[in-house]
């Protein structure tokens, strides 16, 4: 009888590693993985299309030093001076047309970036972000330049921009939420002074 009990708990709590087991953002709040990577894929791709920089800058600053990401402090200052620096850019009137073949090629290329990275933090195959991501890219540079083209009509390009520049940044810090580093003073349980 005792063998028998002890092979019944052996078949409800198996003993490897992974099995069974349920992984979770860092902040505990969901499952990492499966359509939470998937959803999360297709707004860093969307924000790419918004801002080719933003989506990828936002899964850097979010990667611990030392995992997926090896250069550390470094990368992460690259990334965010770089979005912040398309976020000025792009007002200008003689910034090319995102939907241009070089512009697009270069979104496509930074949002797998960002789509791999995205993988490797929820440990996930990069196959589906990746594809998920381009779809996500492609999208919003068409809706972009059609919302662009509207607002220019309507006499509002600037407003236009600056809109698109919430939505994007939005989105790209909906993707990352939860996942990789947690920021100083955000541990659960805790509550920082103040």
């Amino acid at each position: 009888m005792r063998a028998l009990g002890t092979a019944h708990r052996a078949v409800r709590h198996p003993t490897t590693p992974h099995a069974g087991r349920v992984r979770h953002t860092a902040d505990g709040r969901g499952p990492v993985g499966g359509a939470a990577t998937a959803w999360r894929a297709v707004a860093l791709g969307a924000a790419t299309g918004g801002r080719s920089m933003t989506g990828l800058a936002a899964v850097t600053l979010t990667t611990p030093p030392g995992t997926t990401n090896r250069r550390g402090r470094p990368a992460r200052i690259a990334a965010l001076l770089a979005a912040a620096g398309e976020l000025v850019a792009d007002k200008n009137p003689r910034t090319p047309s995102r939907l241009d073949p070089v512009p697009l090629a270069g979104r496509l290329g930074t949002g797998v970036l960002a789509a791999v990275l995205l993988a490797r933090q929820s440990g996930s195959r990069p196959l589906v972000p990746v594809l998920l991501a381009c779809a996500g890219v492609v999208a919003a540079s068409v809706a972009g330049v059609s919302w662009r083209a509207y607002a220019s009509r309507r006499g509002h390009p600037a407003l236009a921009a600056l809109a698109e520049d919430v939505v994007t940044v939005g989105l790209a810090t909906a993707a990352v939420r939860g996942t990789g580093h947690q920021m100083p003073g955000r541990h659960r349980g805790h509550r920082t002074p103040g």
